[in-house]
Order: structure tokens, then sequence, then C-alpha cells
């Protein structure tokens, strides 16, 4: 409990940093925290109506195509639960994740929900690992096509992400190949005989529940296939958010710039990631102070309202259930 509050604590004070850093720096320029208030206030009225429910549209089709993903790899595992109840479970999963001290409440809900459904705990458990890795995996893949597009070498950014790209293939290589039956049925029994017993079997269990994804590629496929689809899907999210404040930014810069930041998001501790994507439109889209703090309110407030349409939904479950 006190590590999961400690953590809790450490996200709050890394959001509160990046914010107060970015208002600060407005309030330096505009000559105090009221004329900062003000040029905030300015740019975020120029949020125009249309763009915000073609925003709020992207973000709900993300939420649709992550629940496919769900549902194809849960079914590569001869499991097959009703594609509006995997939604439902992905709804309820946002409020977990934005209300709760926890990075990972919403994939524990949906881990949990799973396994009641299934009996099969180490697999409900690995098929969230096979989604979050795919994801990773389709995050890269933008990146790189982003950075042949604008040059593997132009510039030192671009130099770098070449490098972390490569390495991350070389490790996803690697670990497909420890993954595989035959090479794991040798390394597998001798990790078993160092461990306890019970951690033991467990981890046999969920290296076990891999291997369906081996006999069944075409499942794999479809996986990477929908992640691609969803991240892609978040580049024109982030772009559009731009364009709900009047700005018109390059197309192509959001394909190289947009991966970055939600890998950043994914490993800087904060609080639903508030404070890092401010970060990431100053820094990588190169957006005003003023900007980049108004793109990160109109994100945070499509993800606090569906967030509570979930927090309703777990309750009229728990109700229906009871």
């Amino acid at each position: 409990m006190k590590r999961k509050w400690f953590s809790w604590l450490l996200r709050l004070t890394v959001s509160a940093l990046l914010i107060g850093y970015f208002v600060f720096n407005l309030a330096d320029r505009y000559g105090g925290l009221h004329g900062a208030w003000l040029q905030f206030v300015r740019v975020f009225s120029m949020a125009r109506p249309i763009w915000l429910l073609a925003a709020l549209g992207l973000m709900m089709l993300g939420y649709s195509l992550l629940t496919l993903r769900w549902k194809v790899l849960l079914a590569a595992q001869d499991h097959y639960p009703p594609y509006k109840r995997l939604f439902r479970f992905y709804i309820m999963s946002t409020f977990f994740n934005n209300f709760l001290p926890s990075t990972i409440g919403g994939d524990a809900l949906r881990v949990v929900q799973s396994r009641r459904d299934s009996s099969r705990g180490a697999m409900s458990l690995m098929v969230v690992l096979v989604e979050r890795l795919s994801g990773l995996a389709a995050l890269m893949l933008i990146a790189a096509v982003g950075i042949v597009v604008d040059g593997p070498l132009r510039t030192s950014r671009n130099r770098l992400i070449s490098v972390v790209i490569l390495a991350l293939t070389a490790l996803a290589v690697l670990s497909v190949v420890l993954g595989h039956p035959r090479t794991a049925s040798r390394w597998l029994p001798r990790l078993r005989r160092l461990l306890p017993t019970g951690m033991g079997s467990r981890i046999q269990a969920a290296v076990e529940s891999l291997w369906a994804y081996y006999r069944r590629p075409a499942s794999l496929g479809a996986c990477l296939g929908i992640s691609l689809v969803f991240q892609f899907n978040m580049v024109v999210y982030y772009w559009v958010i731009a364009r709900t404040l009047n700005r018109v930014p390059d197309f192509v810069d959001f394909v190289l710039n947009v991966p970055i930041m939600v890998f950043l998001l994914m490993v800087v501790p904060a609080i639903n990631g508030l404070g890092v994507r401010t970060a990431g439109f100053r820094t990588l889209m190169r957006f005003p102070a003023a900007f980049a703090l108004a793109a990160e309110f109109v994100d945070l407030g499509f993800r606090i309202m569906v967030g509570l349409l979930g927090g309703l939904v777990f309750v009229f479950y728990r109700r229906s259930n009871e």
C-alpha cells in the first residue's frame, strides 16, 4: 500500500513540476500569472466545436479498435466473449486508469474480468501483455516510417530514434526466438528448477499460453495490424486536437513526433500523462506554451469524460451482478 501511494505521489510531483514549469514560463512572458491565464483562455477559446467532435470520435474509435484487438487475441486462446461485453470492460477500465492511484488499474480490471470468464489467469494476463507489446511494436513501425520520410540521418534526434528502433527490433526478435515452443522447452524446465514450485508453475503456464500465437500466427498478425491502425489513429487524433486550436501543423511532423510523445506517456511517471503531453507539444511539435497547455487540457478533458462514463458503466455493471 505504501509503495502504491509513493508511486502516486511521485507521479503527482512530476505532473506538478512539468505543468508549473510551462505556466511560470508563460507568466514570465505575459507579465504574471493573470496575464498567463488570460493568454491560456484566449487560446482555449479558439477551440472549434466541429474539430472537438472529430477528436472525440477518434478517441472512441480508438477504444473500439483496442476492444477488437483484445477479442482477436482471446479468440486465439479459444475464448470467445461477445464484443459488446469486452467494450464495456474497456470503457470501465478508463475510470480506473484516470481516477485511481495506479498506473495499471485498468489493465488489472480487464485481467480479472477475463479470468472470471475463462478461469485461466495466466492466459488473461499474457493476452494483456501481448496487447501492450504489439502496441509498442506498432508505435515503433510508425516512427520508422516517419524517420524514413524525414531522413534517418538528417538530425541527431533522427539518428537517436533510429538506434532505439533498431535496438527494440533486436530485442523483439530475441524474445520471439526465446518464446518459441522448441526454444522455451529447453530453458523453461531449467528455470522451474531454480524457482519455488508455485512461481515456476505460474511462469510455465504463462509461457505456454503464448504458444497459441505461434500455432496461430494469423491472430498475431491481425493484432499487429489493428495496433498499427490504432497508433495511426492516435497520430490523427493529436493532429485534429491541433486543428481544434486553429493550428495547421505538418502531418508528417506528427507522424514522426506523436510516437515519441506516446512512448514518453508510457514511461514517464505522471498522473494521466499530465504535463508530458504539454512537454511533447511544446518541444516536439514546437507549439507556443499557451497552445501546448490548451492542447493538453483538451485531451485531458476528453479522457476525464470517458473515465466518468466508465465509472457509471462500472456502477451499473456491479449492481446488475449483485
